[in-house]
Parts: C-alpha cells; sequence; structure tokens
C-alpha cells in the first residue's frame, strides 16, 4: 500500500486491511502524495506497481528544493503493470551561510539529513487508477 496522501483519491480495503490508494470522484490531480524518501543525491529507481485506464504521470519530486526531478507519462492499459525508471538527483542542497545587512551572520549547521524526495501520481479528470505499491532505491 502506498505510503502517502491523496487528493482525488481514498483507501481500499481488503479484509479490514489497506492494501491500495485509488482514485474517486471527478476531478483531476493528485491520486498519491507524500511517499516521502530521505535521500542522498545520486541515482535512484523509482518503482510503481499500478492499475489504470486513462494516460496518468508519474512523477518525482524534492521537496527540499521544490523541483521536479523526473516525469514519465504512460498511456493507458487495462491490466496491472510495475513501472520501474531510472532518475538522477542532483538538486540536492547543501549547507551555506545566511549573509545579509547588519552586524549578524548566521552559518548553517552542516547536516546529516538527506534531501526529501516524494512519488506523486496524477490523473485526468474521471479517471480509474489504483497503486498498489512505490518505491525509491538508490542505485548508485
Amino acid at each position: 500500500m502506498p505510503r502517502g496522501y491523496s487528493n482525488i483519491g481514498g483507501i481500499k480495503f481488503r479484509n479490514g486491511k489497506p492494501f491500495a490508494m485509488s482514485s474517486v470522484g471527478n476531478t483531476s490531480g493528485y491520486v498519491t502524495y507524500g511517499a516521502y524518501f530521505h535521500s542522498p543525491e545520486g541515482q535512484f529507481k523509482a518503482s510503481i506497481y499500478l492499475q489504470f485506464s486513462v494516460p496518468v504521470k508519474l512523477e518525482v519530486w524534492n521537496d527540499t528544493t521544490d523541483q521536479l526531478v523526473s516525469q514519465r507519462s504512460l498511456p493507458s492499459t487495462t491490466s496491472k503493470k510495475r513501472v520501474n525508471w531510472v532518475f538522477d538527483n542532483d538538486s540536492y542542497v547543501h549547507a551555506f551561510d545566511y549573509r545579509g545587512y547588519g552586524l549578524f551572520k548566521v552559518d548553517s549547521v552542516p547536516t546529516n539529513l538527506n534531501d526529501v524526495l516524494e512519488i506523486r501520481v496524477w490523473a485526468p479528470i474521471h479517471s480509474k487508477i489504483t497503486i498498489f505499491n512505490e518505491n525509491l532505491l538508490l542505485q548508485r
């Protein structure tokens, strides 16, 4: 089951347990967003297992820099499908000095925290999409 939120979807249950996120309603938007992965710079493989009957957009966002890192557009299909694609996250935020006018200078503290990457699945209006799983793996 995707770990995240939805602005046009709802959780599907099987035997009382959540197993998927599915689009509902008559609007376009993100079926899932907010599966957050703390990740360093590098090459990644995104993996999403889903079923969709309309064209969809799969996106990876760097929430730390608010930048779209990778996007895939898929044509419609009627069967369940695992989609894998490789992309580079090279927009890592590094520590830097905050400077301004006056007496003060703020030095940012170097940190071992990584950028926050997020997988999003966008659907057009009147669509039927079910997402069963999504994941990001560091390749190198």
